[in-house]
């Protein structure tokens, strides 16, 4: 069953159902990363199948910066898979390539390949026994019924070198903070494991950098904002201040015209006592006017001859000669 993909993401593929689609096919198109990671993200139980057929997957891989959701859909002879992470990987990510191995576990086709990791072979060194020789010499054989196969301990032998000589310049990019160097081709084994188990070391020391850039970042603005926060207080704590010292002004100001106020209240009585006394003169002084005035018509009709004290009458009859 070939694959292909083309530039809007879909993938030609022969497989009818996502039963057929088998790992070595997901290895074969997905970026050899993606497919690592899809591979860790898969042996971790990373995967949530929330709803699959044969032509279609709704699903969750908790990644690790977050949880992300997948579409994962076969039809009209096209593979096409969605999600919702902002990898860049194409034709899919490392979370639908768990996805589809997850399925291929829960719902395996009839050539679907064993998901069990081959184990190490058990490489057992017994002592070889001699021959014996007609001159005296005896020939090295190995025991009967030895299971170690050279050729292909031969093979790990060869993949463990090449893993430990491209060991050095890994950790050396790790510790650098650069990428890891490219890994020589291994098949399926412990060294491809390791391999894998490099590049997730690299992708979370990559990851822990941003978070502590951003950590950086936060603390950077809040300890400006914490500086801004000080200048602001200090101006309010000076403003304070110098409102506590015009407050102490005015109050000495509002105490003297409290002090004037009262004199002037004591004056205020002074002069209503004043007031007083000229009202009871003024009274006084109209009374003895009226009298005068009465007096003074009295005196004038008794000038006038006309009434005389005790109602007496002063007649004119001309001159008198005493």
């Amino acid at each position: 069953m070939d694959m292909k993909t083309n530039a809007n993401n879909q993938i030609p593929c022969t497989a009818t159902t996502l039963t057929q689609l088998q790992p070595d096919m997901l290895s074969a198109i997905a970026p050899p990363s993606a497919y690592g990671f899809g591979r860790q993200y898969f042996s971790e139980r990373r995967v949530r199948i929330l709803q699959a057929d044969d032509h279609d997957i709704s699903s969750e891989v908790a990644g690790t910066t977050g949880l992300f959701k997948q579409t994962i859909r076969l039809a009209g002879g096209n593979l096409s898979a969605k999600c919702s992470c902002p990898s860049s990987e194409a034709p899919f990510c490392r979370h639908c390539v768990a996805v589809l191995l997850e399925y291929n576990r829960l719902h395996p086709g009839s050539e679907a390949p064993s998901w069990k990791t081959s184990p190490v072979p058990e490489v057992v060194i017994t002592k070889p026994e001699k021959t014996g020789r007609a001159d005296g010499m005896g020939t090295m054989r190995s025991p009967e019924g030895d299971n170690v196969s050279s050729a292909g301990l031969g093979v790990r032998l060869h993949e463990v070198t090449t893993f430990v000589a491209w060991m050095p310049a890994a950790l050396s990019a790790l510790n650098e903070g650069q990428p890891l160097p490219e890994a020589p081709m291994f098949g399926p084994g412990d060294a491809l494991d390791w391999v894998y188990a490099l590049r997730h070391l690299e992708e979370r020391a990559r990851e822990r950098e941003e978070t502590m850039g951003t950590l950086q970042g936060e603390l950077t603005a809040k300890d400006q904002r914490h500086q801004s926060l000080t200048e602001n207080l200090e101006t309010m704590a000076q403003r304070l201040k110098e409102a506590n010292a015009a407050y102490e002004e005015l109050n000495a100001k509002c105490q003297h015209a409290e002090a004037a106020v009262s004199k002037l209240s004591g004056v205020e009585k002074e002069r209503n006592r004043l007031v007083d006394n000229l009202k009871d003169m003024m009274g006084e002084m109209l009374k003895q006017a009226s009298d005068m005035d009465r007096l003074l018509a009295d005196f004038k009709h008794a000038s006038d001859g006309k009434v005389l004290p005790g109602n007496a009458t002063l007649k004119n009859n001309g001159p008198q000669t005493r």
